[in-house]
């Protein structure tokens, strides 16, 4: 029998109006705008999944240790800043794409961490005030502390 113990999507904020929170297999959870719909998508040695909105795509691997901070000629504006998200120190880096591809957005936010094996988000936005709300889901996260917890739930909240 699977222990259970509180489940993590408690300890989550309370998404916002028009936003809704995605438990992401009990490893973490975070708030999104309702608007963002989950792709289906494989990790090959990692959980991953990426979510499409309108405006902005973002994509999580959980479990590889995923690093936005190099800077790269592509990279224009590029800044990185250490934060403490839910008592984890991240890495968020920013930059808009000198040459976006056709079917890319050309602003970008990351953000990493070395915890429990590595958790990179990379958002893709059509502009710097998507970003802005980019930020605004990465702060929302919160870390499942206890890894013995039984919670396993992968999908939308509400």
């Amino acid at each position: 029998m699977t222990k259970r113990s509180h489940s993590l999507v408690a300890d989550c904020p309370h998404p916002r109006p028009g936003w809704r929170t995605f438990d992401a297999a009990g490893q973490f959870c975070f708030n999104l705008p309702e608007d963002m719909e989950v792709q289906t998508t494989n990790g090959v040695d990692s959980y991953v999944r990426v979510f499409k909105g309108p405006s902005m795509t973002l994509m999580f691997d959980f479990g590889y240790p995923a690093d936005y901070r190099g800077a790269s000629p592509d990279k224009q504006d590029f800044r990185v800043v250490q934060e403490t998200i839910d008592g984890i120190p991240v890495s968020i880096s920013s930059w808009e794409q000198r040459r976006p591809t056709s079917d890319s957005l050309p602003f970008k936010i990351g953000l990493n961490t070395r915890w429990r094996g590595g958790l990179g988000m990379l958002v893709c936005c059509a502009s710097r005030e998507g970003c802005k709300t980019a930020r605004q889901a990465f702060r929302s996260i919160r870390f499942q502390k206890d890894p013995n917890s039984g919670w396993h739930k992968d999908g939308w909240v509400n």
